[in-house]
């Protein structure tokens, strides 16, 4: 009887740390992103010039960090999580197109996606987002081949700085994620072990069922 009421309880202060935990990786992350986006923007304003991809990504700075601030409170982690990365990928589509023809490094933003969706929803988001992350490169590589733009050329000089400090941020990015990954998935071996505990005559019968 009391282990039959523990076990709800525990259910709920699982969730619950869960929920803080990807919580803290939607605030990490966005200071982390807003740091990043911010380092690219004065790149391109001041030492590689090119004022459109400038405020394109202080465009993207001020609109992240604005609707974080407006909906963090209002919408559930989940929903936020989905929107974001379906925004994300469609806003990295012009950095990837404008630097195609300079460095395909720009598609590299894409790959912390699916862990992103490892780390916050069911397995077949993983498969979904990385689908769709997948489609979102071909596309820009058709439309680069089919159609031209006149986006600027950057020099080999201006396209290692920009490439290094991307794979930088991206090592940043996963690693962030993995930390809080982590995390979660002690959360979830903690209540599974004690789970257990409370309930000893479920093993036996799981191995009798076999």
């Amino acid at each position: 009887m009391i282990k039959n009421y523990l076990l709800p309880q525990m259910n709920t202060a699982k969730d619950i740390k869960i929920e803080q935990y990807k919580k803290q990786l939607v605030y990490y992350y966005n200071i982390l992103m807003s740091v990043i986006l911010a380092v690219f923007g004065l790149i391109f304003t001041f030492i590689i010039p090119d004022k459109i991809m400038a405020w394109y990504l202080f465009g993207g700075l001020f609109l992240m960090v604005y609707t974080y601030l407006i909906v963090r409170k209002t919408y559930s982690i989940n929903v936020m999580v989905h929107s974001y990365i379906v925004i994300a990928t469609l806003f990295n589509f012009y950095i990837m197109l404008a630097f195609w023809n300079n460095s395909i490094a720009s598609f590299v933003w894409l790959i912390p996606i699916p862990l992103a969706a490892y780390v916050f929803f069911q397995r077949k988001y993983v498969f979904i987002y990385s689908i769709f992350v997948l489609l979102n490169i071909i596309a820009g590589y058709l439309i680069s081949k089919n159609f031209s733009f006149n986006f600027p050329l950057h020099s080999q000089d201006d396209v290692r700085i920009t490439d290094t400090i991307l794979m930088v941020s991206n090592v940043a990015v996963i690693s962030l994620l993995i930390y809080f990954k982590d995390k979660i998935k002690r959360v979830e071996i903690y209540h599974e072990i004690k789970e257990k505990a409370l309930n000893p005559e479920v093993q036996p019968i799981l191995v009798t069922e076999k």
